[in-house]
């Protein structure tokens, strides 16, 4: 990693222009003395470089070790646990009383652009998707208010950033030329646009998330096979039924899952006791379709998964291959406001495990339908059915049904509970959660 200094507005625009993100900033209340230090340590430091390591040694990281070499009185990188994500530091900034000063939201483009939509009239919208088919500001209806007509092109133009951010950057490329026909119509109106002030989605607010560690108890029942205790650790960060604010709502990114079952049985412990999964990353992304952009939800996974499965050589057909899936989707947002997401995933699905008979590894592929309810932020509710076509197997059809409804009943814990079909076993569980 190494340290680069470039004016602020090149990574305003990477981020929330080039990667539609909003940006959240923390100002802080530093001396003068404190300030100066810290300018010229930053300068220092653009000749050398550090091993980067994502859980300990980041970025969010080596912003603490430049606060506290300009102001030790904060003892910040102290404060943080071994491994550490941005919105663990941001969490760490507000235990130092008075350290942060104000709180800043700068929306990206994309939020802009859907604020711009929610403020136009039914005429005015009209109007956009006739510039919009057409490619052409010299196709918006000259009768219509000056006013309408500027707020119309300013939508059409944060469209372009929206959809070729990095064609807008080569010279005569055709977004280039459209977003110059745009201005120039622009300001042939002579009407002075309104500052466009979006309301901070103050949920959003990455101080406010919940800890990215969890610890998880719980009890499970198989169907025909009995009771079982199941312990489980989350490494960071969050899935779409965590409950509480902080994060975007139809977002999940997990690193470092585990989750073991005792079965309650008369046999020894090690085989009483048993890995469910063991999760190396879990990612959905639920972006609803829109037809001023182009989305796209994904869903991906890799680690281990226990399966049930008349393929797993072993008497109870129990084993612990190796899954990695990634799958693209669409999403649809009946409400508006991301109450409701209907989600359909296709793609395709490895598995390999040593246990299997015959071939080691299995090929699959198929659909992944379902909804994510959200009643409130701290009540949560998904329903998923997916059925698989597999290659190499000895039965090629598989199934999986599963329902999950998570409550948040204070601040840091939830419970939740859960049943899940699939075509040679059935289960229902119960887990109490602890984030940290």
């Amino acid at each position: 990693g190494t340290f680069t200094a470039v004016p602020y507005y090149y990574k305003v625009r990477e981020y929330s222009d080039f990667e539609s993100r909003d940006l959240w900033s923390y100002d802080l209340s530093l001396t003068p003395d404190e300030l100066k230090m810290l300018v010229g340590h930053i300068w220092e430091e653009g000749s050398t470089y550090y091993d980067y390591f994502y859980f300990t040694e980041n970025c969010s990281y080596h912003m603490f070790t430049l606060l506290d070499a300009a102001a030790p009185r904060l003892g910040l990188a102290k404060r943080l646990a071994y491994y550490v994500i941005p919105s663990d530091t941001i969490r760490v900034l507000y235990s130092v009383p008075g350290l942060v000063s104000r709180v800043t939201y700068r929306p990206s483009v994309l939020s802009q652009f859907r604020y711009r939509l929610k403020i136009l009239s039914p005429l005015e919208i009209e109007g956009l998707d006739t510039v919009l088919k057409a490619r052409d500001p010299s196709r918006l209806h000259t009768g219509l208010a000056r006013t309408s007509q500027a707020k119309i092109l300013d939508a059409f133009s944060d469209q372009v950033e929206l959809s070729a951010p990095k064609e807008l950057l080569r010279d005569g490329s055709p977004s280039q030329i459209l977003k110059q026909k745009i201005l120039v119509q622009r300001s042939s109106l002579g009407v002075r646009s309104e500052t466009l002030e979006v309301p901070a989605p103050l949920r959003n607010a990455p101080h406010l998330e919940h800890g990215m560690r969890r610890l998880s108890l719980g009890f499970a029942s198989e169907a025909g096979k009995g009771g079982a205790e199941v312990i489980g650790y989350k490494l960071s960060m969050h899935e779409l039924l965590d409950p509480g604010i902080g994060y975007p709502r139809n977002m999940q990114v997990d690193f470092g899952q585990i989750r073991l079952r005792y079965r309650n049985r008369s046999d020894t412990f090690r085989h009483a006791l048993e890995v469910d999964e063991i999760n190396i990353l879990k990612m959905t992304a639920l972006t609803p379709v829109n037809r001023y952009f182009s989305t796209k939800s994904v869903r991906a996974e890799i680690g281990w998964k226990k399966t049930i499965d008349s393929d797993c050589r072993n008497p109870e057909q129990r084993c612990l291959p190796f899954n990695a899936e990634y799958s693209p989707g669409l999403t649809l947002d009946p409400t508006g406001h991301e109450d409701v997401s209907l989600f359909a995933f296709l793609g395709p699905r490895l598995t390999f495990t040593p246990n299997y008979q015959g071939v080691k590894f299995r090929l699959a592929a198929g659909p992944r339908v379902g909804a994510l309810v959200h009643f409130t932020d701290n009540l949560r509710f998904m329903v998923s059915s997916e059925v698989m076509l597999r290659a190499f197997a000895e039965r090629d059809l598989m199934f999986s049904n599963e329902v999950t409804v998570r409550y948040g009943f204070m601040e840091g814990w939830a419970v939740d509970l859960s049943a899940k079909r699939e075509r040679d076993f059935s289960e229902a569980m119960t887990q109490l959660h602890f984030y940290y």
